[in-house]
């Protein structure tokens, strides 16, 4: 089970160590009980959120059914075969349990989305499968892939991208790899099971290794295990105009994000404690570096310092704020 919680519109305030990252709960024997051919899971409520807070949990896996007698495939050896059914999601007001007068609004079309990328949306962490609704929830826009730099010993001066840390928020992640190919900055999340980059065909990264083998990431400390990791480079193609927003998004979308509803970008996740070298404190947002919902998505394909600038000038340079997002959300 993950769990996150809602700020503005959008669920950045999960509980796990990690920024923006939702907290899991695995389904156990010890959380879970079975009367009348149902099965009921408790799992804790998270303290730091208060009373009236909009929250989101999701059922991850797949379900399996098992295979009919005198089933007999030599290359299928398994006892069961999985079903592809929909990650169920539900939307929730802390406190009650109740379903909010509202949930989230749509901006992305998970049916548009199975066109081009078949089998993606049903394998990406064997677990995931099929529901936008279920992506948002640690694609959010307090998202970033600082914690692991930091764990690696890696900075911005070391970094593939020459970034602190990268946001793998829906709406930078996918602009940004869609136009990739185009010849448009390379986009470069650092995982612990692996360093991946897209960017155009006959380009590579300042510093990146030759083949894809587990090696030391550049810059990273040799003494953590975590960084040695495989490197996967992709040279995205991209079949459509970048503004078919049609390709993607649901009918009616807002071009301009509400940023009362879409919350800002985390550029920078903050702190990180000099004594250790690493963060505990990821889970607190309010040094986290952002930039505005509108900036983030335009930003992500018009990359130019006038671009940025046009953007930046006709609504706020990336900043600090002294209460984090809902400096921003309370301006509404």
């Amino acid at each position: 089970m993950l769990r996150s919680y809602a700020q503005g519109d959008d669920f950045v305030l999960g509980q796990a160590n990690a920024p923006g990252q939702a907290a899991a709960v695995n389904v156990t024997t010890t959380n879970t009980v079975c009367a009348g051919n149902v099965a009921t899971t408790t799992i804790p409520v998270d303290a730091a959120i208060p009373a009236g807070t909009r929250g989101i949990v999701a059922l991850q896996g797949k379900p399996q059914l098992p295979l009919p007698t005198g089933f007999d495939n030599p290359e299928y050896t398994f006892p069961a075969m999985y079903v592809r059914v929909p990650t169920p999601t539900r939307e929730f007001v802390v406190g009650t349990g109740a379903e909010p007068a509202a949930t989230r609004r749509q901006i992305a079309d998970t049916g548009e989305c199975l066109k081009c990328h078949v089998g993606s949306l049903y394998q990406h962490g064997n677990t995931r499968v099929d529901n936008v609704d279920m992506c948002v929830i640690c694609h959010n826009s307090a998202s970033s892939d600082q914690s692991n730099r930091v764990l690696m010993g890696v900075d911005a001066t070391e970094a593939y991208d020459a970034k602190v840390g990268q946001t793998y928020e829906l709406k930078t992640m996918l602009h940004a790899i869609h136009s990739a190919g185009a010849g448009l900055a390379p986009y470069v999340v650092y995982r612990t099971r692996g360093i991946y980059a897209w960017t155009a065909e006959g380009t590579t990264l300042p510093n990146w290794p030759a083949d894809s083998t587990p090696t030391l990431v550049f810059g990273g400390d040799p003494a953590v295990p975590q960084a040695t990791q495989p490197h996967n480079l992709y040279h995205p193609t991209y079949p459509r105009l970048f503004n078919d927003c049609a390709a993607c998004h649901v009918d009616g979308f807002d071009l301009i994000p509400d940023q009362g509803k879409a919350v800002a970008t985390t550029l920078d996740a903050g702190t990180v404690d000099s004594g250790t070298g690493t963060s505990t404190v990821w889970k607190n947002q309010l040094d986290d570096t952002l930039q505005g919902a509108s900036a983030a998505a335009c930003t992500s394909c018009h990359q130019t310092t006038d671009a940025r600038g046009h953007a930046y000038q006709n609504g706020w340079t990336p900043q600090t704020f002294e209460n984090g997002r809902q400096t921003i959300i309370d301006t509404q």
